[in-house]
């Protein structure tokens, strides 16, 4: 068998598979026994890092599926955990087609227990696209619902998110972002807005200066205020230091401002903001006291004023 090329490929393709359903369906440890059995009885195969790369890519699912472990899905980053996501990532390192598949098995990880999006999975992507741009072409379908699923919960706008879809995929994705400047999801309840969501939608379509959807600012504003006024977060690090995360930018919100709006509705909003920055300087509200949601109200007025 080793000296068909051909045979000798199915061969170990099926052994990929073999090893990485019993890592993901039964254990890690069990598909390492099948590992030390194949090494015994195929002496004729040199390089078995591809072998172990599947036990752990397997072994991955099934340690993220554990039921103890689930209810504590966020602290999950032990060393396990860890050792697990490292011994892949060295091969994403090099080979762009794995790194972007270590990537989609990642989020199907997080959709199936955590319902969120992990930042490494960019961060896979991202680096899988780097190496080997034409993924963009040949796997467009596959990044553009990653990218669908990512701005469900990533909203700061230097995201990799955006970026792709203001770089290479706002043509296509279009139609789905219209669909979803109003969007909502059902968590625990009946469904609500989805704020995160439609600001990812709404910012990406003011980059481009493509708002008709929008319809009258007013009336989306008073539907949707914390788009709006929890547009940046500003975090204190560790050592004292500050930065801003910027979410909704005050270019894209004077781009929203720049559509029609009846004199009437106008009056309205300007009145809302002035109620806006009474409260948050009275300490009354969803905002009191925010220094950020400020900045955006004073932001918004400014722009209406100098329409």
């Amino acid at each position: 068998m080793a000296s068909n090329k051909q045979a000798l490929a199915l061969f170990q393709t099926a052994l990929l598979s073999r090893i990485y359903w019993e890592a993901r369906t039964t254990s890690f440890d069990s598909a390492g026994e099948l590992l030390n059995a194949y090494h015994s009885r195929f002496a004729w195969i040199t390089d078995w890092n591809p072998m172990k790369r599947e036990q752990y890519l397997g072994g991955f699912h099934n340690y993220a599926s554990d039921h103890q472990l689930r209810r504590r899905w966020r602290n999950v980053w032990d060393a396990r955990w860890n050792e697990h996501y490292f011994f892949l990532k060295k091969f994403a390192d090099t080979d762009p087609d794995f790194g972007l598949r270590l990537a989609i098995e990642f989020s199907e990880i997080n959709r199936r227990n955590n319902a969120i999006a992990a930042p490494h999975e960019q961060e896979l992507v991202r680096a899988a696209v780097q190496l080997k741009p034409a993924l963009l072409k040949t796997d467009r379908a596959t990044l553009q619902a990653l990218v669908q699923w990512w701005l469900q919960f990533e909203q700061e706008d230097e995201s990799y998110a955006r970026t792709l879809v203001r770089e290479h995929f706002f043509t296509e994705l279009r139609p789905w972002l219209v669909a979803n400047l109003r969007v909502k999801t059902k968590r625990l309840g009946p469904p609500e807005p989805d704020y995160p969501w439609r600001q990812n939608c709404l910012a990406l379509l003011a980059d481009q200066s493509d708002l008709d959807a929008v319809g009258n600012p007013w009336t989306y504003i008073q539907d949707n205020a914390p788009v709006f006024l929890r547009a940046s977060e500003t975090v204190t690090w560790g050592d004292g230091t500050k930065r801003t995360v910027v979410f909704f930018s005050q270019a894209q919100m004077r781009e929203v401002l720049q559509q029609p709006i009846p004199q009437n509705d106008r009056t309205a909003l300007a009145e809302w903001l002035d109620a806006r920055l009474a409260d948050i300087t009275d300490g009354k509200g969803a905002w009191a006291n925010n220094d950020d949601s400020r900045s955006m109200a004073l932001a918004m007025k400014a722009a209406l004023l100098s329409r």
